[in-house]
């Protein structure tokens, strides 16, 4: 008796109810549709996260190839074309640091002798950053000098010496170029040198902490 009332009174409002329904079905859409994008917008982020190599995996994966790079760089870099050929310099040096290069090379003429690396051999090396572009490495190397007159002759040839350097090279034009270089057999002086340098020299160069920590014995 009371479901046939119910009945009749719905049957009899059932235009007033129809919009009230209409109503409700648009909360209930809306609650659901609320729901599903939370639900989604909790959902974790899958994307991976690049890894950063450190030091030690950067040095097993590239230390052979930076070495030799360092070590054709000490002759290259170091040879009797440098004193009688400005020109050259931009064939082994990049950046800032080769005006810095053409200005060492000016103090040289035919009256002083010219120090050149005949043979460069890499005994320890650390790779701190290695990209398609740049390279920041430490390094132990042995080098045999020799001094050359203006002509190219003989005059001294120095005992074996190892250089304990902090290495910066670009790449330009497909060549790996010197942009940089600390001898890092004194770091306090080292770190007086990057103070002073440039903003751009030292955006290149990177954070001197680094660069530090390279220990290559007493045959520096």
């Amino acid at each position: 008796m009371k479901f046939n009332l119910i009945l009749c009174w719905l049957k009899k409002h059932k235009k007033r109810l129809l919009p009230f329904s209409l109503i409700i079905l648009a909360a209930l859409i809306t609650l659901i549709f609320v729901s599903h994008s939370s639900s989604q917008d909790s959902t974790p982020n899958l994307t991976p996260t690049p890894t950063v190599e450190t030091t030690d995996e950067l040095t097993a994966k590239y230390g052979d190839e930076v070495s030799a790079i360092i070590e054709n760089f000490e002759i290259d870099g170091h040879t009797l074309k440098m004193y009688r050929d400005p020109s050259y310099h931009t064939e082994v040096y990049a950046g800032p640091y080769l005006e810095y290069i053409d200005g060492y090379y000016l103090s040289f003429d035919e009256s002083t002798l010219c120090p050149i690396v005949s043979q460069a051999a890499v005994t320890k090396i650390k790779v701190v950053e290695y990209s398609d572009e740049k390279i920041r490495a430490l390094a132990c190397v042995t080098e045999e000098k020799l001094d050359l007159n203006y002509e190219g002759k003989l005059i001294v040839q120095e005992p074996l010496s190892t250089v304990n350097g902090a290495y910066v090279f670009l790449k330009v034009d497909g060549v790996w170029k010197l942009a940089n270089f600390f001898d890092m057999s004194n770091p306090e002086t080292a770190k007086l040198e990057y103070g002073m340098m440039e903003d751009d020299l030292r955006q290149i160069t990177g954070d001197y902490a680094s660069l530090t920590g390279m220990d290559c014995g007493s045959g520096q």
